[in-house]
């Protein structure tokens, strides 16, 4: 179980699946009405809890699960009580270029603003990395890609590390609403 602080308040928790077996769960079966869920998510709390300090009101707290690649899931904890609607910094990884194109033509076909992204490779993977992104832009993107949080220092390690092949509106680049700079 890997855990990170997203924002001031919301919480990621990335479970592996093995974790999920841990709990005797699947992606599937992940339904609140399930005691076996419900039991689960109590103790992914407890280990929030421990290891940030946050400790989230159960009626204000939103759940998002999102299936990743590797047969676990992402489970975005957020306090609804003061929700920003926005994230910082968002990393998107893929060894398939054709899958961000996918993405980024979705977005646009469904009318979805774009928000300001960079594409960056290192070696085989393929990076899109979104400044600024809504949950509900994470939430869509994670079904192309392994989806990564983060914060201002991981970001510049990040981008000095990998090649940047699209410094600005990637997205919408990608979706040939734009032509390439």
């Amino acid at each position: 179980m890997k855990i990170d602080l997203a924002t001031e308040k919301s919480v990621l928790v990335e479970l592996s699946g093995e974790d999920l077996n841990a709990f005797d769960l699947t992606f599937d079966a992940l339904d609140y009405e399930n005691e076996q869920t419900r039991r689960a998510v109590e103790s992914i709390m407890r280990c929030v809890r421990e290891e940030t300090g946050r400790c989230f009101a159960p009626e204000r707290l939103q759940i998002d699960v999102l299936p990743n690649r590797t047969g676990g899931c992402l489970m975005i904890f957020t306090d609804c009580s003061a929700r920003s609607g926005s994230l910082s910094a968002a990393l998107f990884q893929t060894d398939s270029i054709d899958d961000l194109i996918d993405a980024a033509r979705q977005l646009q076909r469904r009318g979805r603003s774009f928000e300001p992204s960079m594409l960056l490779q290192k070696g085989e993977t393929f990076s899109l990395l979104l400044l600024s992104a809504s949950a509900q832009t994470i939430r869509f993107l994670s079904e192309f890609a392994a989806y990564t949080p983060l914060n201002k220092i991981r970001l510049a390690v990040f981008r000095e590390h990998n090649q940047t092949l699209i410094a600005q509106n990637a997205l919408e680049i990608l979706s040939g609403k734009r032509a390439k700079l």
